[in-house]
């Protein structure tokens, strides 16, 4: 009989977890808070044997380890396996000095044990110790996951980096929009002027609108020459920016510039510290991104930015830690959900049941390469899923295919190590092809999504 790929590789995934828990192996599953966690303890027979809460400090958990040595030896069991939700930070403190004192853990998805709550018919029954025992369910069923703190000294250092520039880019969209939000409010007639508010000279502007209305025209330029930074200063547009205050425009809210203008300045301010800052992290995650092994095959794909291969790769991990490139389309949760009963066909959106952080450094990948115009691959693909006459897609749902594969050439590029070829990367590999056929049937929304998938699956 002749099996599916994906159903060999649930198969070989069992068969590691099975060898994690086969034996006498103690299974201590941990509900983790910010002061005291519930731990549940099973035996051999996966029967309760202790259960309690322990403080979240090293004396607590370094006390609970040795009250569970006891408890193995007396049980005869071989080993102590710990299973955790992967909840906030509070996981990571104790995973670090599980591995370092030679214990094994694994993590429990947190939509997996809200769903076993209501398996076990305990639905608006939420407690810390309730969740233990539901952990430690979710592990006897094989209910966990392989994910583990990174030890690599630069891979650690990648990932830092890599969530403190989404989290940068995330404040200084927020400050962009709070601009946009004032100056629409008090001053709409500046984007005739200055249609990008945030280049250097709209800028240096912004930082000096309080003073506006109190100096005459010369004056304003000479303080926006003294807070402006770049190479040329638009002289003209400062002055019509200065004459445009001055008019008698009643579009606004003109009886509040004087007070509003004091908040563009200092959320202009604080635009410019955060943009500084984007750019100083920017040089140290590609300094980092550097070190990495993969960062070759990744800057090979034509069109790409290595700040955005290094979030990538940084909020990914080893990509070899994955079997599969499908793996990492449904880890960032952008692989397609199926509603359907009976006759029924409801729509398909991307299930966003994964990583949200690599969700979006997929997402942002695909963006820039896009806008490149110098990967004729993407581009080529972006466009046909827009036009094709069978379901075409919107913009944004071709965008997260276009993510979605990028993810798999990710993971080609690096656990082969390979350099992107456009030949294969739009033709296909034919004995791949061949070979795929039949596994892949229905499961492809279109004709051409047949060669998409497998276009970076194996050679």
């Amino acid at each position: 009989m002749r099996h599916s790929k994906g159903w060999c590789r649930a198969q070989q995934k069992d068969s590691r977890k099975r060898e994690l828990l086969a034996g006498k192996a103690m299974i201590c599953s941990l509900d983790l808070a910010k002061k005291r966690h519930a731990f549940h303890v099973l035996d051999e027979d996966r029967k309760c044997i202790a259960r309690g809460r322990v403080p979240h400090s090293l004396e607590g958990v370094e006390q609970l380890l040795e009250q569970l040595e006891l408890l193995r030896g007396q049980r005869g069991c071989e080993r102590i396996v710990f299973f955790m939700e992967g909840a906030s930070h509070f996981w990571m403190p104790i995973a670090s000095l599980l591995e370092r004192k030679g214990y094994a853990y694994r993590l429990v998805q947190n939509r997996a044990v809200k769903h076993q709550r209501h398996v076990a018919g305990q639905s608006g029954h939420k407690n810390d110790p309730i969740d233990a025992d539901n952990i430690g369910a979710l592990a006897s069923a094989l209910h966990f996951t392989f994910t583990r703190l990174p030890r690599r000294e630069e891979w650690i250092l990648l990932r830092a980096r890599a969530c403190e520039y989404q989290e940068l880019v995330d404040l200084i969209t927020a400050e962009k929009n709070r601009t946009h939000a004032l100056l629409e409010t008090v001053l709409p007639g500046y984007y005739d002027i200055f249609v990008d508010p945030f280049k250097e000279s709209a800028l240096a502007v912004l930082q000096t609108l309080p003073r506006a209305r109190e100096l005459d025209e010369e004056a304003f330029v000479a303080c926006v020459r003294e807070v402006f930074v770049g190479k040329c200063l638009l002289v003209k547009r400062c002055r019509a920016v200065w004459a445009h205050i001055h008019s008698n425009d009643p579009w606004g809210y003109i009886e509040a510039r004087g007070a509003l203008f004091e908040r563009v300045a200092v959320v202009t301010e604080r635009l410019q510290v955060l943009l500084r800052q984007q750019i100083q992290l920017r040089e140290r995650l590609v300094v980092v991104y550097r070190q990495i092994p993969y960062a070759r095959n990744l800057d090979s794909i034509s069109g790409s930015s290595p700040v955005e291969n290094a979030v990538l790769l940084g909020v990914l991990g080893d990509p070899k830690e994955f079997d599969d490139s499908r793996t990492l389309v449904r880890v960032a949760g952008l692989d397609p959900s199926e509603r359907s009963s009976g006759e029924f066909q409801g729509r398909t959106p991307i299930t966003k049941a994964g990583r949200a952080r690599l969700r979006r450094a997929a997402v942002s990948a695909a963006m820039s390469v896009l806008r490149s115009r110098k990967n004729p691959d993407f581009v080529r693909r972006f466009f046909y899923l827009q036009t094709r006459a069978d379901k075409p897609l919107k913009a944004l749902q071709a965008l997260c295919a276009c993510a979605s594969k990028y993810l798999r050439t990710a993971w080609w590029l690096c656990t082969k190590d390979e350099t992107y070829s456009s030949e294969i990367a739009s033709q296909g590999i034919p004995w791949a092809k061949h070979d795929r056929s039949e596994d892949i049937g229905e499961h492809c929304v279109g004709a051409d999504d047949k060669e998409t998938e497998f276009m970076i699956q194996s050679r």
